[in-house]
């Protein structure tokens, strides 16, 4: 009979562990523009649960918050299903909204299944072992509210800086007066000079509606270097800024990358890593970092990493320490700032400061349920195979140990290669 060898019996045990995730659920993605009513918004749907694969499994259902700001919104049916292999059942999950929204524009939650011995991340839409339905809802502020974005595109010296202005109308109330005008920094904070920004289109802005203004500046009188661009827009007896930047001339590092949210209350580790672009060394790079007000572009928090020497085409870290102590939650502007030999390249993006649960609001659930994360269980189906690859793996290693024993002579015993003949008996 032939021997089975060690790697031949993990290549079979292993062929038998479960792959890729074992939960299906639908449905997939729900898109919700919600205008707030008087009482809130309520509606039951209809979901279903499977078990991908032809072993039975434990499978539990939990919700989700992006920001937190519905937090407490579902009430899920049943949280923990006993699938056999292939099957599926159904479920309900009802969603209830509150009659004012707080945070305008597009919020994520969801509901994520996941085998119970799996992990999901919170506010991650797919992660190893687990899948989610993700709804998109759209909220009005009550009231007047505008969204904003602002983009510059430099080409050179010989073409026009462009800009571009989306506001979009995120309050339940038409915006009737809507203006803009840009101003321009060369950085650190030189005023060069302001433009206006006109509009696309005209008359009033209903809610959802976006419109787009436009503006150019000639780039041959500005000098080579990095500029940062405001603009403010006035509706309706109020204003809001936003900002972006832009560079005349090409730069030599660029930003990879940089945390993007952080716990409120304490100080953290900020690395941010920078590439050279160029055959050529810079000495005390160093990173200036702010937080800002959304709505006001006014500075809440600042702090400026260690300097650091960046050879070419070397890619490198940037350390510093941001204390979030008394920064409340939220959703803020940060700039990242790159100062190098006389140069400068710059960037905004979202930075949120969140609570233990990962939301940036302050916020008292209410009402709804929301499903504990699962525990990991030691006796999963998983684990019980690991066991047994390596249990028979050990057999297997002792018995061919043993059977190389047997097929040795014993110590001080010398066997001849020939048998030596015996004498012929006399005729």
């Amino acid at each position: 009979m032939k021997t089975i060898t060690s790697v031949q019996l993990l290549v079979l045990l292993l062929l038998l562990l479960p792959i890729a995730a074992a939960v299906g659920l639908r449905p997939g993605r729900i898109d919700m523009n919600y205008v707030s009513v008087p009482g809130g918004f309520e509606k039951t749907f209809p979901y279903h649960i499977s078990n991908t694969l032809n072993v039975p499994i434990t499978a539990e259902v939990y919700s989700f918050y992006e920001d937190g700001s519905f937090e407490g919104a579902f009430t899920i049916s049943k949280t923990e299903f006993q699938l056999g292999p292939f099957e599926t059942q159904p479920f309900f999950v009802t969603l209830k909204l509150p009659e004012n929204v707080t945070v305008p524009g597009e919020s994520r939650i969801g509901i994520s299944a996941a085998e119970r011995d799996r992990k999901a991340s919170r506010g991650a839409t797919i992660v190893q072992g687990a899948v989610a339905s993700v709804f998109h809802i759209n909220g009005l502020y009550q009231g007047k509210y505008v969204g904003l974005s602002l983009s510059a595109a430099a080409e050179g010296t010989e073409k026009p800086v462009r800009f571009t202005l989306e506001a979009k109308n995120l309050g339940t109330e038409n915006i009737i007066d809507l203006r803009a005008r840009i101003a321009v920094y060369q950085l650190p904070n030189n005023f060069i000079t302001e433009v206006e920004a006109l509009r696309q289109d005209s008359g009033p802005l209903s809610s959802w509606y976006s419109t787009t203004f436009t503006a150019e500046l000639a780039a041959q009188p500005l000098q080579m270097g990095l500029y940062r661009a405001v603009a403010t827009v006035f509706y309706d007896g109020e204003q809001k800024q936003v900002e972006s930047f832009f560079r005349i001339g090409s730069q030599g590092i660029t930003i990879v990358s940089y945390p993007r949210e952080a716990l409120g209350g304490q100080i953290h580790r900020f690395p941010l890593t920078i590439e050279s672009q160029y055959n050529l060394p810079y000495q005390s790079v160093v990173a200036d970092v702010t937080l800002k007000n959304k709505e006001t572009l006014a500075e809440v928090r600042s702090f400026r990493t260690d300097a650091a020497a960046l050879q070419p085409f070397e890619t490198k870290e940037l350390l510093g320490y941001l204390d979030l102590k008394g920064i409340p939650l939220g959703v803020y502007t940060m700039t990242l700032l790159i100062t190098y030999d006389g140069e400068m390249v710059a960037m905004n993006d979202d930075f949120k400061v969140t609570d233990d649960h990962g939301n940036t609001e302050v916020r008292q659930r209410a009402g709804g349920f929301v499903a504990q994360k699962p525990k990991k269980r030691l006796l999963t189906t998983t684990n019980i195979l690991i066991g047994v690859i390596v249990l028979l793996l050990a057999v297997n290693l002792l018995w061919f140990l043993r059977g190389r024993r047997r097929n040795q002579p014993e110590q001080g015993i010398v066997q001849p290669e020939h048998p030596p003949e015996l004498p012929k008996s006399a005729p």
